[in-house]
């Protein structure tokens, strides 16, 4: 668990630095208010049944999850600040668990991984790069 819960923190900050550096992409994901964002893998070649829903449906859909913090935390910030802070790196917290150094940038291979984004079948953000 300790290191699932890792994992999806070092998603958590990579993908509040995605968004918060790139203001079309976080348009569009707060655009989706309060729909269910699932990383859909049922149909894909790969079976993720951890970042995505799985092939059966059923899986845990990190991801997805993911994606609606990050809504819902940056939607909050705007609405309480009416902007929103640049992310370049991760927290303290999480470089002190990673061994890294808290100003050091989330790698850029990272941030330009292609995200998919479905809701209720209809694919809202085609991709991310």
């Amino acid at each position: 668990p300790r290191g699932v819960e890792l994992k999806e923190q070092v998603m958590y900050e990579t993908l509040l630095a995605k968004f918060t550096q790139n203001p079309a992409l976080l348009k569009a994901l707060l655009e989706t208010g309060d729909a269910q964002i699932i990383e859909n893998t049922s149909l894909a070649s790969y079976n993720d049944d951890f970042w995505g829903n799985g092939k059966s449906g059923n899986g845990k859909n990190a991801l997805g999850i993911a994606l609606m913090r990050v809504r819902e935390d940056l939607g909050r910030e705007l609405r309480a600040n009416g902007s929103i802070s640049i992310r370049t790196g991760f927290s303290n917290a999480l470089a002190n668990q990673l061994g890294i150094s808290p100003s050091a940038p989330i790698p850029k291979k990272i941030l330009h991984n292609k995200i998919w984004l479905q809701c209720k079948q209809q694919l809202l953000l085609p991709h991310f790069t």
